[in-house]
C-alpha cells in the first residue's frame, strides 16, 4: 500500500537560471560589453604628420578607454547574473542603466580628445580620422545605455497589456537611488567638462580623472541626499 503523503523529489530540485544565449536581453548586455572591450584596445584615431603615423588609443590622454574597459567589466558581470535585470527596486535594478549611461558619456568625452588631437594634426599639414575601434567601442556603449535602460525600467515578467506596461514608472522607494544616479551622471559631466575646458590637452590625464571622479561622487552623494529628502 503507497502512503497518502508521498515524498516528491521534484519539490526539491532548484530551478535554474536560463542560459545568457536565451536570455535577449542579458546577451545584449554582454555583447555591448565585449565591443567595449575590442574597441578600447585598438586605436581610436590614426593619421599621418609628414611621413611620421599618428595613433591615439583609449589608453592615451585622459584614460577613457581604460574607464570604458573598467565599465565593460562590471557589464559583463551585470550580463551574468540575472537578478541585475530581474531586481525590482534599490540600486540592484538601476545600476544597468547607470553603467551603460556612464559609458555613453565616457565615450563623448573620448570623441572630444580625439577631435582635438586629429585638429591638431590637421594643423601640421598631416592627415587623420576616427579609426573603427572608436566607433566600435561607442556602439558597445550606446548598446549597454540603451538595453541597461531598459533592464532597469521595465517591469516583470508576465505582464501584458501594451507597450505602456512594459515601463514600470518609479515609486517612492526608487527615488533616492534614481536621484542619486542623475547627480553621479551630472557631476561626472561637469567635472569631465571643467577639466577638458580649463586644462591642456598635453596635460589633462590626471586632472580629468580627478575632476570627473569627484565631481560623480559629489553629485551621487547631493542626489542622495535630496532624493531622500524628496522621498520623505
Amino acid at each position: 500500500m503507497t502512503h497518502p503523503l508521498r515524498w516528491d523529489p521534484d519539490l526539491t530540485k532548484v530551478e535554474r537560471s536560463p542560459s545568457i544565449l536565451h536570455d535577449p536581453l542579458r546577451a545584449g548586455l554582454a555583447a555591448s560589453g565585449l565591443a567595449i572591450v575590442i574597441g578600447c584596445l585598438q586605436p581610436w584615431a590614426e593619421g599621418m604628420v609628414g611621413f611620421q603615423p599618428q595613433s591615439f588609443g583609449g589608453f592615451d590622454g585622459a584614460g577613457d578607454g581604460a574607464i570604458l574597459l573598467f565599465l565593460a567589466i562590471i557589464l559583463l558581470f551585470i550580463a551574468r547574473d540575472r537578478g541585475f535585470v530581474e531586481a525590482r527596486d534599490g540600486g540592484r535594478r538601476y545600476l544597468p542603466m547607470i553603467v551603460g549611461l556612464v559609458a555613453l558619456a565616457d565615450w563623448v568625452i573620448g570623441r572630444q580628445q580625439a577631435d582635438v588631437l586629429i585638429d591638431g594634426w590637421l594643423r601640421t599639414g598631416g592627415t587623420g580620422s576616427l579609426a573603427p575601434g572608436f566607433y566600435l567601442a561607442g556602439t558597445g556603449a550606446l548598446g549597454a545605455a540603451v538595453l541597461g535602460s531598459v533592464a532597469s525600467l521595465r517591469k516583470g515578467e508576465g505582464r501584458t497589456g501594451g507597450l505602456r506596461s512594459l515601463i514600470r514608472g518609479p515609486r517612492r522607494s526608487d527615488v533616492p537611488t534614481l536621484v542619486a544616479s542623475a547627480g553621479l551622471l551630472i557631476g561626472f559631466l561637469l567635472g569631465a567638462g571643467l577639466a577638458l575646458s580649463v586644462i591642456p590637452v598635453a596635460v589633462v590625464e590626471a586632472p580629468l580623472v580627478f575632476l570627473a571622479g569627484f565631481g560623480a561622487v559629489a553629485g551621487a552623494f547631493v542626489g542622495r541626499s535630496l532624493g531622500r529628502w524628496l522621498g520623505h
